[in-house]
């Protein structure tokens, strides 16, 4: 597929969905703790508050590259096929349930889902969202398989960048390899992840552009035993003032991201553009079956996790 037709089929489906899409129930804004960069959050845990209109914002001037256009972020995730996602802004959420209601905090928020075919509960997602730093929001994800039997997971998530400067921006990604199986250089991915990317970036990476361009990070999680969880942390960041693409790339990469998506506008290049956003990922740690609490306590310390009882369980 061509990437002018990928757009074309944007536009298309936005006409055929857009008014169907309604805003989050709710949703909230969190932010860095120093009130210098704020992050909308909806309530199935994509980024963007339809209420107030925030993506991922830098408050002394306001730019939002998450907020222009259609503003879309999403995440998904498939047990042996069976796929779910939360995608408020576009396609809508399907086969998803809350596990309780969400935690916001001023600083912090963490939201329980679970993969739900219809009859039961699949999969559960736990989500903690901190800061790492004052511009870079970290997503700490628990997936638990709570089926009953063994499952092959899958795990997504896709923004659309838009820097409000010019509205075309490059995407730079890494290569990619181990449990990254995918890339995508397109803000508007298909949110089920068994659905293949139409804009791959391709295992070597590379430098994608100028266009409406985004990022998108498939995960394999392999076949994770009943009871079994596997335990990330996605990464969506923006650059300070003054701050380069390739300066932010290199703060997410302190931060122990093992692979990364950079999108900077085209007004100049990963060295001196003006405004830049970050997208990424590290893997934590996967167990084949339940750990034991004391287990649970140090993995949920290391995640910014403890306090929210990250590891209830209502299957």
């Amino acid at each position: 597929m061509s990437f002018q037709n990928i757009i074309s089929n944007r536009v298309l489906i936005t006409c055929l969905i857009g008014v169907a899409v309604s805003l989050p129930t709710f949703a909230t804004d969190i932010s860095d703790g120093t009130n210098s960069f704020v992050v909308g959050i909806s309530n199935f845990g994509a980024l963007y508050d339809g209420n107030t209109g925030t993506g991922i914002r830098r408050v002394s001037d306001g730019y939002d590259p998450l907020q222009p256009g259609t503003p879309r972020d999403s995440w998904g995730i498939s047990a042996s096929g069976f796929g779910g996602y939360s995608d408020p802004q576009f396609y809508g959420d399907l086969n998803l349930i809350l596990n309780g209601s969400p935690v916001f905090g001023s600083n912090s928020a963490f939201i329980s889902t679970f993969l739900n075919d219809g009859s039961n509960n699949l999969l559960q997602v736990d989500q903690t969202y901190t800061f790492g730093a004052s511009n870079i929001l970290q997503i700490a994800t628990v997936v638990t398989n709570v089926s009953g039997s063994a499952q092959a997971v899958l795990f997504q998530r896709n923004v659309d960048w838009d820097p409000p400067l010019t509205f075309s921006n490059f995407t730079r990604s890494d290569p990619f390899g181990g449990f990254v199986v995918d890339a995508s250089y397109y803000g508007f991915e298909d949110p089920d992840p068994t659905s293949p990317y139409a804009a791959s970036s391709g295992a070597s990476g590379g430098t994608f552009g100028s266009g409406d361009l985004g990022a998108g990070i498939k995960l394999d999680l392999g076949l994770l035993a009943d009871g079994g969880s596997s335990m990330f942390t996605f990464l969506y960041g923006i650059n300070q003032e003054g701050q380069s693409p390739s300066d932010l790339y290199s703060q997410a990469a302190g931060l122990g991201a093992t692979f990364l998506i950079a999108s900077y506008s085209d007004e100049g290049d990963f060295n001196t553009a003006s405004q830049s956003a970050i997208f990424g990922v590290r893997e934590i740690a996967t167990a084949s079956a339940t750990p034991e609490p004391g287990t649970l306590v140090m993995l949920a310390t290391g995640l910014g996790l403890v306090g929210y009882g990250v590891f209830r369980r209502k299957a």
